[in-house]
């Protein structure tokens, strides 16, 4: 989470409209929309207690925060996006070389940004077994939303093949 919040840190922040106050690790984000530092975009995207659906609401956030993060890297200048480069290879392990990161961001910048970037949360059963809570993913939704989305040049792809371990009403796993 270090490098995460030194990227934040070195575009500026990251404005987000966030929901509810969130209190973690002694920092507290009041609702409203603000420009969050790195600390505070690490508090977003990992608090998870505040939210009565827990973990499926950090995750609701993570995507709030990654499409406010993409909204920064669109608008940003490409002296900007050079100037963050050696930041990104001293905190982010990776084979890629600057030069090629910056050809990704030259793609990136030709994508359409309203809709050929797309969130997609896979569909998922929830409860509580034993006092723990478990999350189960649904098979045959996933195998639509998989063939809906990320397989357009390839054959459709059935639940059973995905080998998914779903869970039933009684939280036992059916084949």
């Amino acid at each position: 989470m270090d490098a995460f919040i030194t990227v934040v840190d070195k575009i500026g922040g990251v404005e987000v409209d966030v929901p509810k106050k969130i209190i973690l690790e002694g920092t507290t984000l009041k609702p409203g929309l603000q420009t969050l530092n790195g600390k505070q975009a690490e508090i977003f995207v990992r608090e998870r207690k505040s939210y009565a659906n827990g973990d499926l609401g950090r995750i609701d956030m993570q995507r709030i925060f990654l499409e406010a993060l993409l909204k920064k890297v669109f608008s940003a200048s490409n002296g900007e996006i050079v100037s963050l480069a050696p930041t990104l290879i001293k905190e982010v392990t990776t084979d890629l070389t600057i030069a090629q990161m910056l050809g990704y961001y030259n793609q990136l910048m030709k994508l359409d940004k309203s809709n050929d970037i797309n969130f997609h949360v896979l569909p998922v059963i929830g409860g509580t077994h034993n006092g723990l809570s478990v999350l189960s993913i649904k098979k045959l939704p996933t195998a639509d939303l998989l063939n809906e989305h990320f397989r357009p040049y390839s054959d459709a792809i059935s639940a059973d093949e995905l080998g998914i371990i779903e869970l039933n009403k009684n939280y036992e796993y059916t084949p």
